[in-house]
């Protein structure tokens, strides 16, 4: 027999059994994956360990952005989610975070630039034209294109200018009245 003399015994349905297939069972693998022994285990599992706490340090780094986003403290979590981000770009969730950031920073500057137009408009309303012209100079500066504050900025020059020449006509007017009582 050919099977004696390759040192194989048995007959060929036994053989099949002890020869593993291409087709293993979940079980069958599960198991030879935890009978793995010796120094590949431990550099599985160094590995796994690895990259558990790389991800426990990720969390903590998000978690703490996410407490500084939500005390308002910008800079500091920017900070963190750009040291995430240059550890891996494609983080998802960082840049999440850093999108939310901007999305508050362009709202408080919004409401920022309302409430110095309404201030503006105030101060134009009172006659304060000298306050107005600085508040809407600080915007331009910080926005050459902001049109609306552009318009009321000439708004308050004109003011000012038509407030000025009403200013020394009627300085001009007293003056006359002071020179005619005296002339009588």
């Amino acid at each position: 027999n050919s099977d004696t003399a390759t040192g194989k015994t048995g007959s060929s349905s036994d053989n099949k059994a002890s020869q593993p297939s291409g087709n293993a069972s979940q079980d069958e693998k599960t198991t030879a994956k935890s009978n793995v022994s010796g120094p590949s285990a431990n550099k599985v599992s160094t590995a796994n360990d690895k990259d558990d706490a790389a991800e426990n340090l990720r969390q903590q780094r998000l978690d703490q952005a996410r407490k500084y986003i939500d005390e308002g403290k910008y800079t500091q979590a920017t900070a963190i989610l750009n040291t995430l981000l240059k550890a891996d770009p494609d983080d998802a969730e960082a840049q999440a975070l850093l999108d939310e950031i901007q999305a508050k920073k362009d709202e408080a500057a919004a409401k920022d630039r309302q409430a110095k137009l309404d201030q503006a408009r105030q101060n134009i309303d009172d006659g304060k034209y000298s306050q107005a012209i600085t508040i809407l100079n600080g915007l331009l500066k910080a926005d050459p294109n902001d049109a609306e504050a552009q318009a009321l900025l000439d708004e308050a020059k004109k003011k000012q200018e038509l407030a000025e020449k009403d200013a020394a006509e009627t300085a001009r007017q007293q003056k006359l009245a002071l020179a005619r009582d005296y002339i009588d």
